[in-house]
């Protein structure tokens, strides 16, 4: 086949543009040599051993051309080694090259010096970081030089040590994709829209980092809503996730969590704000109704979990006791209703 047929056979068979063919394909002298048989031998094996689909291969073209080239055994070989050295299973290995094609480019050196830099520079385990390749992989992909720096920039801009620069990694890894600029202006904007000191951010950042990622107007509308329900800003700094929670539905699973225990309580518990307002009450009208209430803990079992429990789907279950305006108008009127009996019970304590 001569080079013009095989341009036109990626073209027609991966929908790659001529530009780029023109700008990754042409460094790539051996796919000339390829014919089209060649090229669907490939994408059968990569197909076959990655469990990709036509559209997944299409994009490991598209972004390394090399992978047409590759022999098969060399990429089974590199496979097993990664699955053996970061303990991961063949299925998170799929996952992560559909996710990061490249990196199924990169040799075993490279992964080997990726994952003794990580250890040596923030003493992680070796199963530290194997965890990190299963969440971050891309991190394998970055120069160890820029790395390295933008470590030290994290360090200066929450002063932090190195035990606690370790646990932001170990729980956001994505941080070293992002520009240290951005992240001190985030983390400026976060302290100034929370109120908080230098302490409370730098706490706020350790235990949760992913912080860093939120845009702007979505932190603004997070804060709106912790101050429409009075959250103090002593539970925001120690129970930092609660900001991950969605904010066009926050109040109201605020709200339906205080009708359901009764008082704040719930806020000790953690992790409610995380569970669809709609499953809850569904879950919640469901087992009131058939006297079965004996936990809420219930509430917030997995659907299999409470599947196997109580005998009933969630699905069905939503279809029964749908969170409408009529429940919605409920909930409010008790929400403040409950609010009012609390507040005269403290002023009786007092």
């Amino acid at each position: 086949m001569r080079n013009m047929d095989i341009n036109i056979f990626l073209m027609k068979r991966y929908g790659i543009s001529a530009e780029v063919i023109k700008n990754k394909f042409t460094s790539f002298d051996r796919l000339y040599y390829l014919d089209e048989n060649a090229v669907l031998e490939k994408e059968k094996f990569y197909c076959d051993y990655f469990n990709l689909s036509p559209k997944d291969f299409a994009k490991f073209v598209k972004e390394i051309p090399g992978v047409l080239v590759l022999n098969p055994e060399t990429v089974i070989n590199k496979s097993e080694y990664l699955m053996k050295e970061f303990n991961v299973s063949h299925e998170d290995l799929c996952k992560i090259f559909r996710a990061e094609p490249k990196l199924i480019s990169l040799n075993q050196n490279n992964f080997l010096s990726k994952a003794e830099f990580l250890m040596n520079t923030l003493k992680l385990s070796k199963k530290d970081v194997g965890i990190i390749f299963r969440n971050y992989a891309k991190i394998f992909s970055f120069d160890i030089d820029n790395m390295n720096g933008k470590l030290e920039k994290l360090q200066e801009i929450f002063d932090l040590n190195k035990d606690e620069l370790k646990q932001v990694i170990n729980r956001f890894p994505n941080l070293l994709a992002q520009n240290m600029s951005s992240i001190k202006e985030k983390a400026m904007f976060i302290k100034q829209t929370f109120d908080l000191s230098y302490e409370e951010l730098k706490e706020m950042t350790i235990n949760y980092p992913t912080i860093l990622s939120f845009t702007e107007a979505g932190l603004v509308e997070k804060k709106q809503n912790f101050d429409t329900v009075n959250i103090d800003k002593n539970f925001i700094v120690k129970n930092p996730r609660i900001i991950a929670s969605p904010a066009n539905t926050f109040v109201l699973r605020y709200k339906l969590n205080y009708v359901i225990f009764g008082d704040d309580s719930f806020l000790k518990r953690g992790g409610q704000f995380l569970f669809s307002e709609k499953k809850v009450w569904a879950r919640y009208a469901y087992l009131k109704e058939n006297n079965r209430l004996t936990s809420l803990s219930k509430l917030f079992f997995s659907d299999k979990q409470f599947e196997k429990r109580e005998g009933v789907d969630s699905e069905r279950l939503l279809n029964k006791y749908p969170l409408n305006e009529k429940v919605i108008n409920y909930i409010e009127q008790r929400y403040t209703a409950l609010q009012k009996e609390n507040t005269k019970s403290d002023e009786v304590s007092i």
